[in-house]
């Protein structure tokens, strides 16, 4: 979380009851689409500046920001932040597991 959305600049002891800057949505093979979009919805509508939902199965991320179209990143991608993550870059293949090798037949 930037220092600039602190009183003071400062980190107060004790609880922060100030949103993130990103929140990361991991879905898994169980989980279901609409509670998906529901939880991203919550984010954002309290106060989280960016969402990002990462589909292992697909290797693909799905950036969100209120009021803004949303962003799908693939495997061959690199995953950039913007706002409070301008600076960030890291190709989408590194957040994942190495594939197998194909196996000859």
């Amino acid at each position: 979380m930037r220092s600039r959305r602190f009183p003071n600049e400062r980190v107060p002891d004790g609880y922060i009851n100030i949103p993130a800057d990103l929140a990361v949505e991991v879905v898994s093979p169980n989980d279901l689409a609409n509670e998906v979009e529901e939880k991203v919805r919550l984010y954002l509508d309290h106060g989280f500046e960016e969402v990002w939902v990462v589909y292992s199965t697909t290797r693909t991320v799905y950036v969100y920001r209120k009021g803004q179209p949303i962003l799908s990143f693939g495997p061959a991608d690199t995953l950039t932040g913007r706002g409070p993550l301008e600076g960030f870059s890291c190709p989408v293949v590194n957040l994942f597991p190495a594939e197998p090798a194909a196996q000859p037949a």
